[in-house]
């Protein structure tokens, strides 16, 4: 079975990116990402394997025998075999790197999880709860719940698996071929950006775009996040009831390019024209190029003749030639 390099979960935002190099019959390392407030899994050990994390950026939360053990950058935590345990996130995202001695099937259970997010998207939490019982009943070597006792899961998880196969899950999906996750994750990536823009949470674009991120705007190419921050600032500021339908959305390689409609009440100053209380909707295209899983470049193309018509800036005489 082909395994991917990189997977990810479109539902929580979790990455993996395993370490080929390092990887071998005596163990498994990866790069992983969570964002912040993940709900963690149950408690849970693993029947053979040591696990060892160690924290790149943020920290993570170790919880072993009902005590908080916080995991700062660069350091390690170490969780031996048969040790009940669960890991999670707080209000920051962490990235930390991640090793399984022996690695026996972690590799599979780790890619089945996150293939049945890409399959059946996100779940309710009793259905969750059954895709789970399907994923501990297929590979009972790498994880185990700490409760309810281990007889008590021999008997019960067998009948909850029928449930959950009744009910149309499964064990095992392919994962999506990984030009296509890309082809996804850059598409749900661009689209945040204009809701950050009718949010005014500008801070949000720091996480989306490159540091040296280029924006070629018809009134200039504002360069880095702050930039950005700073010219979409003024227009949540005349339209704050700011609006975007996505109207189409094609992505290829490493670029995106997105059609909105916007629409919004002028409320404040836009281009020295003073607030009209006008309704406004016109179109937008815009064009990215994506780094890494971040916006490096945009093309923007806003229907400014448009706008201004409606914001009664240019005259309709003007546009018919009379």
């Amino acid at each position: 079975m082909h395994l991917p390099a990189r997977i990810r979960n479109p539902v929580t935002g979790e990455r993996i990116k395993f370490d080929e190099s390092t990887s071998s019959t005596e163990k498994l390392v990866w790069n992983e990402f969570r964002p912040p407030n993940i709900e963690p899994p149950p408690a849970h050990y693993h029947p053979t394997s040591e696990e060892r994390f160690k924290v790149r950026k943020g920290y993570l939360v170790v919880e072993t025998d009902g005590t908080e053990h916080q995991v700062e950058a660069d350091e390690t935590f170490v969780v031996p075999p048969e040790t009940p345990h669960v890991s999670y996130t707080e209000s920051k995202p962490v990235h930390f790197r991640r090793e399984v001695t022996p690695p026996e099937r972690w590799r599979e259970a780790l890619t089945d999880r996150f293939a049945a997010s890409h399959a059946v998207g996100g779940l309710s939490g009793v259905t969750r709860r059954f895709q789970m019982i399907l994923l501990l009943q297929a590979y009972p070597d790498v994880i185990v719940p700490a409760r309810p006792p281990r007889p008590v899961q021999r008997v019960l998880v067998p009948v909850l698996a029928s449930i959950a196969r009744a009910i149309g899950l499964k064990s095992h999906y392919p994962y999506p071929h990984e030009a296509e996750t890309h082809r996804e994750e850059h598409k749900r990536i661009v689209q945040k950006y204009p809701k950050v823009v009718s949010s005014g949470d500008f801070d949000l674009i720091d996480g989306l775009c490159t540091d040296d991120v280029v924006s070629h705007v018809p009134l200039g190419e504002p360069q880095g996040p702050d930039a950005l921050k700073k010219y979409e600032s003024p227009i949540h500021e005349a339209f704050p009831d700011f609006d975007v339908t996505n109207e189409h959305l094609v992505a290829e390689g490493d670029h995106v390019a997105m059609h909105l409609t916007i629409r919004g009440t002028h409320q404040g100053e836009m281009m020295g024209i003073p607030p009209t209380g006008n309704q406004v909707e016109f179109q937008n295209m815009i064009f990215h190029r994506m780094e890494n899983g971040k916006i490096a470049e945009r093309w923007v193309q806003p229907d400014v003749v448009g706008l201004l018509q409606q914001l009664g800036a240019i005259d309709d005489r003007f546009l018919n030639n009379d």
